[in-house]
């Protein structure tokens, strides 16, 4: 089990790490450039009212940067201003203008630090792991931009590293209630394995179609929901591995927390592997357990037929007499 959750852990940082580093570099090359500096010094001095034409300068200027990050599975890229307003979405270009500081602190401390921030975060309306950085020059902070991806590239890489395996992703509830807008609620449904965490709906995540459409998950989900170390692990956040014995076949399943803002945690990466290993330590057991009984049964018979040979002796020394 221990070894199980390392390597995934392992995996997970390493794939983290990768795309830290491809986002690092497209916002030093691609983004943080004067032209888009010029605009963001403009915004945050202009009335919301008067904002359109200069989001469509914004747009049609790192269009091109855009589709390159989403071909790259980054598919999501946003400007924020150090005032509290959505500069633009490019991802969704008619929403902007909120305010998100209060439900985002990730967002809030890159702008308040002025410095570059990660981690996994759930906005209004997508769960994603978030690359911010600041935008400002001269001393001067603009605001930020962010650039995010979903679990299931995450996953694509992670499959690359840990073959053989499945893999799911389950979302707190009360996260996802708490921040996730309610018309969104409804891109998500109840998991298979604890009603406290929840899936993304087939349709959005390539992780929850395979979810669905997995023997061997959808055989092994309610193993694992009548499960009272299972459920009681997951209400603490905790990691673990459990093994498990279906069908013939051994498998260990492993349960990464994704730790969000305060320690609590926000989401479990799930780790299906088959594990033969298990089969033959059954099969050990089963074997040196059939063995001992075979040697206590030797021993058993070894003793009656000693004493039977004792009780015929007697027998016969007292026909002597």
């Amino acid at each position: 089990g221990a070894q199980h959750l390392m390597a995934l852990n392992v995996a997970y940082n390493a794939t983290l790490e990768t795309y830290r580093l491809e986002v690092s570099t497209r916002y030093k090359l691609q983004i943080l450039r004067p032209e888009v500096l010029d605009i963001m010094e403009e915004a945050l001095a202009t009335d919301e009212d008067a904002m359109p034409p200069i989001r469509g300068r914004l747009y049609r200027m790192l269009r091109p940067v855009h589709d390159d990050l989403k071909n790259n599975g980054l598919i999501q890229f946003q400007f924020h201003q150090a005032d509290d307003r959505v500069l633009l979405r490019l991802h969704t270009p008619t929403q902007s203008g909120d305010a998100l500081f209060t439900r985002r602190p990730l967002l809030r401390l890159a702008n308040e630090k002025r410095e570059a921030v990660s981690g996994f975060e759930i906005g209004r309306y997508l769960p994603s792991f978030r690359y911010i950085f600041p935008m400002g020059r001269n001393g001067d902070h603009f605001g930020s931009v962010e650039i995010s991806l979903p679990f299931d590239q995450i996953q694509e890489k992670i499959s690359k590293l840990l073959p053989a395996s499945e893999f799911g992703f389950l979302l707190n509830r009360s996260v996802i209630e708490a921040n996730i807008d309610a018309i969104q609620q409804e891109n998500f449904s109840e998991s298979g394995i604890h009603s406290g965490f929840l899936i993304e709906h087939p349709t959005l995540s390539l992780v929850s179609e395979h979810n669905v459409c997995s023997k061997t998950i959808a055989d092994l989900e309610p193993i694992l929901k009548s499960n009272p170390y299972v459920e009681k692990r997951m209400a603490e956040g905790t990691a673990f591995a459990v093994p498990i014995l279906h069908d013939e076949k051994a498998y260990m399943v492993t349960f990464m927390p994704i730790i969000g803002n305060e320690g609590r945690n926000f989401a479990y990466v799930v780790r299906f592997t088959p594990a033969d290993s298990l089969i033959a330590a059954r099969n050990a057991m089963w074997y040196q357990t059939v063995a001992a009984l075979l040697l206590l049964l030797a021993l058993a018979f070894s003793i009656h037929h000693l004493r039977r040979q004792q009780r015929l002796l007697r027998e016969d020394i007292a026909r002597r007499k």
